[in-house]
């Protein structure tokens, strides 16, 4: 698990990783109780839409027609994980390795990531537009590895 504390929001951003599934969560304010997350990878083939059921009372994994080819990954010892916030520190993006992967706001419950073919209830398909404007002069970056 990865986390990282906004000083600017004292919103919390944190990879839980539960050995099938990835998901990245936004804190509220001076908080633990999350207001927004996005899923970020499968450690397990994806499922079928009906098997989905079987993991509650845990994050789930995206189902088969939900992702793209890449979404089993297996993160690494060796992996560089930064979260870049934007300045006011209310949205949060997860970058492996230098490429963004997803990105949070305090203002959406659902998040967006690359690994997604569709929207749904693991989170938006990318919106690079939108990442730009959020991120462009974003300078505050915590590294995490």
């Amino acid at each position: 698990m990865l986390n990282a504390c906004n000083s600017v929001s004292g919103r919390l951003a944190v990879v839980e990783d539960n050995g099938i599934v990835g998901w990245l969560y936004l804190t509220e304010t001076a908080g633990r109780k999350p207001v927004a997350d996005v899923w970020l990878y499968n450690r397990i083939n994806a499922p079928a839409a009906k098997q989905v059921q079987s993991y509650r009372g845990s994050p789930p994994p995206a189902p088969t027609g939900f992702v793209t080819d890449a979404a089993i990954q297996t993160p690494g010892e060796g992996d560089s994980w930064l979260f870049q916030w934007s300045e006011d520190g209310e949205s949060v993006a997860l970058l492996r390795d230098g490429q963004a992967m997803a990105w949070l706001s305090a203002d959406s419950k659902s998040g967006y990531t690359r690994l997604l073919l569709k929207d749904g209830p693991w989170g938006k398909q990318w919106d690079q537009e939108l990442f730009d404007r959020l991120f462009a002069d974003a300078d505050s970056r915590e590294a995490k590895s």
